[in-house]
């Protein structure tokens, strides 16, 4: 800092004028925009482990660590045979045009992915980041082909979710999937997908063994139906699906849509719901003090 002083005459008193530089931290944005393939440090940890469980679970059947055009292809076949579809159903019409537009955002050019995101304004250096030159390998049969790793899946979610901090403003064809996907777990056309349901979906598209299936089914799907008081109908399925992939913390229920999470750890839920407090009879409720200390670990609003 730089100090300037006057003496006033005919006064016993001064005047002090201080300036004092002040370097500001560079924003995130900044960051981000520096730097497109950081993008995956804009995720929460439990964000990266979900949509890593997704990569999984319905892309990377073969665990090599990469998906591919094929790998897409795939999956909108092993959803087809799934749901009993057939070639020519509008159904899988929907799901072949998702199909092309997650291609578009994580395999294809920039001008493609920007278009796929809905970004066609964006800046040319930008869009380039979103799909870089590490992402050609030369295949066996001496062709090239795109594939997209695990830390350029986590890269590109985390650019397309910094841009959309709520279900209406995700890309058209992302608020599309889960309507899809809802069908398509949903075989009997109820419009209720049933526990037993769920359950073929994990052991048939997820892959899961009978064991693990057993194990995780009915805390899955007491979370999506909020202990079974809500049927899980296609609207609550959304926010499951919404909470999947806006929800940066493990509480709600998205972490069960595409298989199974690590367990959850009460104490470090930012805002725990005590449901034990619904079935106890009001005599014996605890009753709130601020001058008592008490053991409850949240409230009842």
């Amino acid at each position: 800092g730089h100090a300037d002083g006057q003496q006033h005459q005919g006064g016993g008193w001064s005047v002090h004028v201080w300036a004092t530089w002040v370097k500001r931290l560079p924003s995130e944005e900044e960051g981000f925009l520096k730097d497109r393939e950081n993008s995956a440090a804009l995720l929460s940890p439990v964000q990266r482990e979900k949509l890593s469980q997704c990569f999984a679970h319905l892309l990377d059947s073969d665990r090599d660590d990469i998906v591919t055009r094929q790998d897409f292809e795939n999956l909108s076949e092993r959803l087809r045979h799934f749901a009993d579809w057939s070639d020519n159903s509008s159904e899988y019409h929907i799901l072949r045009e998702v199909e092309h537009n997650f291609v578009a955002t994580f395999l294809d050019g920039p001008e493609d992915a920007a278009d796929a995101l809905g970004l066609g304004g964006l800046a040319s250096g930008l869009a380039s980041g979103l799909v870089p030159d590490d992402s050609i390998v030369v295949c066996p049969t001496g062709e090239r082909e795109r594939v997209c790793s695990l830390e350029q899946w986590l890269s590109r979610w985390g650019t397309i979710l910094d841009q959309a901090k709520t279900f209406n403003e995700l890309p058209v064809w992302l608020q599309y999937f889960p309507r899809v996907m809802f069908q398509v777990i949903n075989k009997s056309g109820s419009g209720v997908v049933s526990r037993d349901e769920l359950s073929a979906f994990y052991s048939s598209v997820l892959g899961l063994g009978a064991q693990r299936v057993g194990e995780v089914l009915d805390g899955a799907y007491k979370a999506m139906t909020a202990n079974g008081d809500h049927p899980l109908c296609f609207p609550a399925y959304r926010w499951c699906y919404a909470n999947f992939l806006l929800g940066r913390h493990r509480n709600g229920p998205g972490q069960y849509l595409f298989g199974p999470g690590e367990p959850a750890d009460l104490r470090s839920c930012p805002f725990p719901v005590d449901y034990s407090a619904l079935n106890t009879a009001p005599e014996e409720l605890e009753q709130y003090s601020p001058d008592r200390k008490s053991n409850r670990r949240s409230v009842v609003v």
